[in-house]
């Protein structure tokens, strides 16, 4: 079978299913696997947005992209407040877990241990640079990250709870943020999903391209930030060496002084 054939017919069997549901269990459904995702880390958000766009879309042409978004906005405070929660209580226990049995050794780990793994790299690599734009900025980088479709919502759930930010604060911002990135993602789900009923290959090469962007356009932002911060500790660096350097001189001339 053809795979543009095979992803148009699952994508309507999907849909077939969640109509036989009804709107209102679709609605809690989507809300808590926005929830399940934000724990789950390998499941993009972003991804589960785009899906229910057009999902619901289509199983429920009147209101279907209204609920969406609804629950979209729903699910990602509540996850983004499981997030946050996570990183900030267990942030130290997630670490020990790990070390202690040697979880990044494992050659096959299965799906727990490579969301462990995945959870890891925000405590070891990337969450140190964006905690430290989130402390820097607080309310407003949680508000930027939220609106830039590109920024993992996740990242900046996890990063936040890494960080001394307010959890009223880090609230505030993911709710403002989140109604128009939930949106564009719906949005673009439901363009999507009348593209895959129509042309499934079609489909397939457009959600690549969007994949391949995001992904590059998350990179950008890390590489930015990264750079951000070594200039800036080069730049401290500079200073108190600079600080160090003048300190003789300055003892030399009192010694000098004091001597005339």
């Amino acid at each position: 079978m053809d795979i543009g054939i095979w992803i148009t017919n699952l994508f309507n069997l999907v849909v077939n299913g969640f109509g036989s549901l009804g709107i209102v269990f679709a609605f809690f459904i989507l809300v808590i696997f926005m929830v399940v995702q934000a724990v789950i880390a390998p499941i993009v958000s972003e991804a589960v947005l785009a899906s229910a766009g057009g999902i619901f879309n289509s199983a429920f042409p009147t209101y279907g992209i209204a609920v969406a978004i609804l629950g979209g906005v729903i699910g990602s405070m509540l996850g983004a407040a499981t997030a946050f929660y996570i990183a900030r209580f267990g942030q130290e226990k997630i670490a020990h877990y790990v070390e202690s049995r040697n979880i990044k050794e494992i050659e096959n780990p299965n799906l727990w241990q490579k969301s462990l793994i995945f959870l890891m790299k925000f405590i070891d690599d990337d969450s140190e640079d964006f905690a430290k734009i989130i402390e820097e900025r607080g309310f407003l980088i949680v508000l930027v990250g939220r609106l830039i479709p590109f920024v993992p919502f996740d990242a900046v759930s996890y990063g936040s709870g890494f960080t001394t930010i307010d959890f009223k604060d880090f609230m505030v911002a993911t709710t403002i943020g989140s109604i128009p990135r939930v949106t564009f993602f719906v949005l673009l789900g439901t363009s999507l999903g009348d593209v895959v009923k129509k042309n499934g290959t079609l489909f397939l090469v457009l959600t690549t391209i969007v994949a391949f962007a995001l992904y590059f356009g998350y990179k950008f932002v890390v590489a930015m930030i990264r750079r951000r911060n070594a200039k800036k500790e080069l730049i401290e660096a500079d200073t108190n060496e600079g600080a160090h350097e003048e300190t003789p001189s300055e003892n030399t001339n009192v010694e000098q002084q004091s001597q005339e």
